[in-house]
């Protein structure tokens, strides 16, 4: 593959400017001692994405506005796939709340340079390193010193992948095992009938989140949700006390264009920001918007 476009050792894709985690500051004061291939539309020196990496999205002539059209996410898998390292500032710095901004470059073979869920390393694979975890460093330079140490030292780059060679960590397979049953338990409801499949899929949901604790509230997003988006026909998610941080969790799970039967939603004014507005505008059977002060 040509990597000719390669000017930095790390990767970082970005479009949610203002996000609670403060990561799109944090990356300022980082790329003031190490060079950074910045790809998203926050910071500065923002690149232009390889024509290999368009190609695969399919994203040519098309904007945000458009992203549920095309294949987002299998083209950062592949632009992560090209660098030593990967830029994995969450959203919001919250328990168990873990995107595909540390899973997509384990998956590629980059190392994630990781800000999050103070408990990540629950639910990690690995049983040593395999991830740079930006906690660990008082500033963003003494990180930008250690990341310039890794990157020119072989055995130590290479220690970071030796995860992949040995059997994943205790806590990562019971992870495996509790989602092996679930997946068992729900195929065999699934496959009781055919009128009890059609109900599963084809039921409107009317979905309230006010306040639900967020440990349930990770497992639902998890397990749940990929199952039941397109029933869902009404969502309220306006209680700012208690659902602030896990609403972000999520809107990073799907956009809003893939709730394609949703007619009414119930906002926070706080929870609205650009990629959520640019969600919202194609959703013609959207029937409700309530955004409250």
């Amino acid at each position: 593959m040509n990597t000719s476009y390669i000017k930095a050792p790390i990767m970082w894709m970005n479009s949610n400017c203002k996000a609670k985690s403060r990561r799109t500051q944090y990356m300022k004061e980082l790329m003031k001692y190490i060079d950074v291939d910045n790809y998203g539309t926050c910071g500065e020196k923002i690149r232009q994405l390889p024509e290999h990496i368009v190609q695969i999205q399919g994203s040519r002539n098309r904007t945000l506005k458009q992203i549920a059209t095309y294949n987002w996410e299998g083209g950062k898998l592949a632009l992560s796939r090209d660098y030593l390292f990967t830029i994995s500032i969450e959203n919001s710095l919250t328990y168990d709340y873990i995107s595909e901004k540390l899973w997509q470059p384990l998956a590629a073979g980059s190392i994630p340079i990781y800000l999050g869920a103070p408990n990540v390393y629950d639910w990690l694979p690995c049983r040593a390193d395999c991830m740079i975890d930006l906690r660990k460093f008082k500033t963003p330079k003494d990180a930008a010193m250690f990341i310039r140490s890794v990157a020119k030292n072989k055995t130590l780059y290479e220690s970071y992948h030796q995860w992949r060679k040995e059997p994943v960590s205790d806590k990562f397979q019971k992870i495996l095992d509790y989602y092996a049953r679930l997946d068992k338990i729900f195929y065999s409801s699934d496959t009781l009938n055919s009128h009890f499949s059609h109900l599963i899929r084809n039921t409107p949901i009317y979905l309230n989140l006010q306040n639900i604790h967020e440990t349930k509230f990770s497992r639902f997003c998890c397990e749940i949700l990929p199952e039941i988006k397109q029933n869902i026909s009404s969502l309220h998610l306006s209680n700012k006390d208690a659902c602030d941080q896990t609403n972000a969790f999520f809107f990073s799970f799907y956009l809003l264009a893939d709730y394609s039967h949703l007619q009414s939603l119930d906002l926070n004014s706080s929870q609205i920001d650009d990629e959520l507005i640019v969600s919202v505008l194609p959703l013609d059977h959207l029937q409700k918007l309530s955004i409250k002060t």
